[in-house]
């Protein structure tokens, strides 16, 4: 081998100083092996914890709903307007985002108000009062926290989908001074009970997880720290494999040289996959807690922390949606180790074991709304290259009106099977289209390209 060819191998150099002071081939060999590995996962990670470390798909809103005098609000129509926001009735007065009360025969009824991020301004949420009179309708809206009046409030739009890439996830991210408290225990608690003493590896769990896995000759139990769990999450794959969680001790003890805990803690409240919804993948804490219980972190019941911590070793199977049963158990069992870690107080424990689960209603089913997706798209399409709209997290707010959209796609299928009643013609053959304009603004407010998107 010339000189120029070693000159241009640092790793040829590296063996050969390795072999000159000492070493045999072979030794030299590993630790050229295992110094390449450290290089590498140095670098990987660095990037990974200092770049963009997720795409965020741009998301399309439906128009926001005015609510103001005259309006009726004691029917169906409102109600489902509520639901697909993520509102849910309660039987006492409205204390936190997302619930409101229905109280007709009083003359009133009260809702808290999601917060919002406008393109105008921000709404942080609060409590409104709409007065009513007999027939349902408003008269006054009032804001309780203060006594005042308005003429007009908004409810936020609703999200009619995201525009995703081939990862479709969904995912907010946040900081870990905006993660309460509770929920850092709860979930310490139930996954790394020693996170804060370890570097990365837990020796006793290590142990532990092989005493089991040399009697099954196989693995059976991973013996994985939080940091170990972020490492396969954002590199690695779920495959079993004795190499793989050597990969996942090597990245995790140089993560813990290179990264704080609190930045290690915060990627994995943000990375940890937390159920679906539709063919979406629920991403991080933000995004779970707003899904399954229609509230940012801060907001949430101890209860409710503890269902979401506990549902981290098995997503689907503990979701508080499609499991309630095993969800309510698994609550308690997390509720149960915060009491006994001294955590968290008798009274406390007890009052979150009365919680029921608190799960939020119906939102808008992905898929809504394809025909107007697709022309929004389109449109955006000569603006916006493709892979910035599944990526950068833009807000794109519409003219959609999802009850009216609703309408006019029931009214078009109705209409189609009487015509084709009346002509006598074979199921499903003909077509149709509605676009519906509002007058005064000339603003789009539905629109349907045929009757089933699909065909």
């Amino acid at each position: 081998m010339t000189g120029g060819a070693a000159s241009r191998r640092p790793w040829f150099r590296v063996l050969v100083s390795l072999t000159l002071v000492g070493l045999p081939p072979l030794a030299a060999a590993l630790a050229l092996v295992s110094w390449s590995l450290l290089v590498e996962v140095d670098r990987v990670l660095a990037d990974k914890f200092s770049g963009r470390r997720w795409d965020f798909p741009s998301k399309v809103y439906s128009d926001a709903y005015f609510i103001h005098d005259d309006l009726s609000v004691v029917n169906d129509s409102f109600r489902r307007r509520l639901r697909t926001r993520g509102y849910t009735a309660v039987d006492h007065k409205p204390m936190r985002r997302g619930e409101y009360r229905e109280d007709g025969g009083s003359g009133f009824m009260d809702i808290f108000l999601h917060a919002f991020q406008y393109p105008d301004r921000r709404e942080n949420g609060r409590l409104v009062r709409l007065e009513l009179d007999g027939s349902g309708s408003v008269t006054a809206i009032r804001f309780p926290a203060d006594g005042s009046t308005a003429d007009s409030v908004r409810l936020e739009p609703a999200l009619i989908t995201g525009l995703h890439g081939d990862l479709r996830e969904e995912r907010r991210e946040m900081t870990i001074e905006e993660v309460p408290v509770p929920l850092v225990r709860a979930v310490i608690a139930v996954e790394d009970r020693r996170f804060f003493e370890h570097r990365g590896i837990d020796p006793r769990a290590v142990l532990r997880a092989l005493s089991v896995n040399l009697r099954s000759a196989s693995v059976r139990q991973g013996g994985s720290t939080l940091t170990q769990q972020l490492m396969k999450n954002f590199f690695l794959t779920d495959a079993r494999t004795f190499s793989r969680k050597f990969e996942e001790a090597v990245m995790a003890l140089v993560a813990e040289f290179k990264f704080s805990k609190l930045e290690i803690l915060e990627n994995y409240l943000n990375e940890i996959y937390m159920g679906r919804k539709g063919s979406v993948g629920v991403h991080g804490m933000w995004e779970a807690s707003a899904y399954y219980f229609g509230k940012e972190p801060r907001e949430l019941t101890l209860g409710q922390i503890s269902t979401l911590a506990g549902m981290i070793r098995s997503p689907n199977y503990y979701s508080p949606r499609r499991n309630p049963q095993a969800a309510r158990l698994r609550r308690d069992t997390v509720l149960k180790l915060l009491y006994a870690e001294g955590d968290v107080d008798e009274r406390a424990y007890l009052n979150a074991r009365a919680e029921p689960l608190g799960v939020v209603g119906a939102v808008v089913p992905e898929g809504s709304a394809p025909y107007f997706v697709d022309f929004v798209r389109a449109r955006l399409a000569d603006d916006f290259p493709e892979r910035v709209l599944r990526s950068d997290g833009y807000a794109i707010f519409t003219t959609l009106d999802l009850e009216l959209q609703a309408i006019a796609e029931e009214e078009l299928s109705k209409g189609l099977e009487s015509i084709e009643l009346r002509l006598g013609a074979a199921g499903k053959e003909l077509q149709g289209a509605v676009v519906a304009i509002d007058p005064p603004s000339g603003a789009l407010v539905a629109m349907v390209g045929g009757r089933d998107y699909a065909s």
